[in-house]
């Protein structure tokens, strides 16, 4: 990699990888936008079970000016708690070793180290920050900070997140709600906020929308869970209006631990399979086409750090109703959708029987031109290297 642009090596705690393709995506695609405008080096550390006869496994690629670095590490298998804690970080270690190594020797050492979310590649980085002198800038996603999710807890995390923001020339966070959240915390830094990025050349609108049949389309995507995505509160209000009137549907798609409780509920109630479909996990080019096609998505996340998928719904030409959580708070207008609070399954009813009246009023043109102009990756592209310049002054 030979050229002018700063040299950015992007450490990711999550990421895509062979174990599971749709990891950490989003950064994947914050690496994909910032490649437009500099030389990204991504390195991924990732713990592999089918490992047998050697401890580490390097598989290298590109995508355009993104060159990649995944070191795999053999699965440490022991039952004893101290030791295989001890042999884990050792192994973790030297293949995050290997990973820079290798980056190093072939592309140069980096301008910039751009750690994306702060466990558990926070370690390294910290380390090879301090060592090798180089600027350490954080983008964060995890929504451990917020006290309904709770997990910001223990020594070790809050101990590597404290050192891991001190030595940051700069905290990027995807909405205000995050930044807030790690204030919450005495997580005092330079913040900058960067929404997601969104394919908005896979996810755009449909042309046989128009031609789906009478049954009005509702359409809500995640990971399966309630703590976080509120299900059992989207189905009881969905029941509700399921006594109301029999001209609409929703399709629920994603995939997680708590799905067979949610498919057990929807059947106590009488409503799988008649009003509500669960359709299990689709890659992005399936998400994109169903989304698509759906009249207008359903959100009532209790909390989000952004939620990519509302935006993805928007650059589809789809508008949304959802919980005044994530990046809702701040691009929410009566010309998107309409919003209610968490928990609120009252206001969450009243706001679906609008939309089941109205959404054809929303220009689907006009919802994809709005994502397209705040969330592409030409757009975060820029707003990256700004932070990256300031940041080496």
């Amino acid at each position: 990699m030979q050229s002018n642009k700063l040299k950015v090596l992007f450490l990711a705690s999550w990421y895509p990888n062979r174990n599971c393709l749709s990891h950490g995506i989003f950064i994947k695609r914050h690496a994909l936008a910032i490649s437009r405008v500099a030389d990204v080096i991504t390195l991924y550390i990732c713990s592999d079970s089918t490992i047998k006869n050697a401890f580490f496994e390097i598989k290298e690629s590109n995508e355009g000016s993104m060159n990649e670095i995944i070191v795999y590490y053999k699965k440490v298998n022991s039952s004893i708690p101290l030791f295989s804690a001890s042999l884990k970080f050792v192994r973790f270690i030297r293949a995050y070793c290997k990973g820079y190594r290798i980056a190093v020797t072939k592309y140069g050492k980096p301008n910039i180290i751009h750690l994306n979310v702060i466990f558990n590649a926070g370690v390294f980085a910290y380390l090879i920050s301090k060592l090798k002198n180089i600027p350490l800038v954080i983008t964060e996603q995890w929504s451990g900070y917020f006290h309904e999710d709770g997990n910001y807890k223990g020594l070790f995390i809050p101990f590597i997140t404290r050192l891991s923001v001190k030595r940051a020339k700069a905290v990027i966070v995807v909405s205000e709600n995050l930044r807030n959240a790690m204030l919450s915390h005495n997580l005092k830094s330079n913040y900058y906020v960067i929404p997601n990025v969104v394919n908005t050349s896979l996810f755009k609108p449909s042309f046989d929308k128009m031609a789906l049949s009478s049954i009005k389309n509702i359409l809500h995507v995640s990971t399966i869970n309630d703590k976080e995505k509120n299900i059992s509160g989207i189905l009881r209000v969905i029941k509700n209006i399921s006594l109301l009137r029999s001209d609409f549907v929703l399709n629920i798609v994603g995939e997680g631990p708590e799905r067979l409780l949610f498919e057990k509920q929807a059947e106590e109630m009488g409503i799988k399979n008649n009003v509500v479909f669960f359709k299990g996990y689709k890659g992005a080019n399936e998400v994109a086409k169903i989304m698509g096609e759906a009249d207008f998505y359903v959100m009532f996340s209790n909390y989000e750090t952004f939620s990519t998928v509302i935006v993805e719904a928007l650059a589809s030409g789809t508008p949304v109703v959802s919980t005044s959580v994530g990046v809702m708070p701040s691009i929410m207008d009566k010309n998107v959708g309409i919003m209610v609070q968490p928990k609120n399954e009252l206001e969450l009813e009243a706001a679906i029987l609008k939309m089941l009246d109205n959404y054809s009023s929303y220009n689907s043109q006009d919802l994809s031109k709005f994502a397209n102009s705040y969330f592409s990756e030409d757009k975060m592209g820029e707003q990256f290297l700004n932070i990256y310049q300031r940041v080496i002054g």
